[in-house]
């Protein structure tokens, strides 16, 4: 199963997943929970704040198989993928 955690509202998630045909589903993440809770690394700038794009592969046992950092946005899925 893949989804993507977004802190964007749910209204803009759907927007987005629509306009980008994205082919799994994005869990809004406002309060920046899951972030928080992953250890995702978020940039307060004035009047947003940046969130780090990050894959986490989680395997059969629900342990974190692999983490994805680092990657052009263009590449990202690629290389998460790579791990399924």
């Amino acid at each position: 199963m893949i989804f993507g955690v977004s802190p964007d509202s749910e209204d803009a998630d759907i927007a987005f997943r629509r306009t980008e045909g994205l082919p799994f589903d994005l869990l809004p993440d406002p309060e920046l929970e899951l972030c928080r809770l992953y250890g995702v690394k978020i940039r307060n700038l004035f009047l947003f704040k940046l969130v780090e794009r990050v894959s986490y592969v989680i395997g059969k046992d629900g342990r974190i198989a692999q983490i994805v950092r680092d990657t052009k946005p263009g590449e990202h899925a690629d290389a998460a993928l790579l791990w399924l």
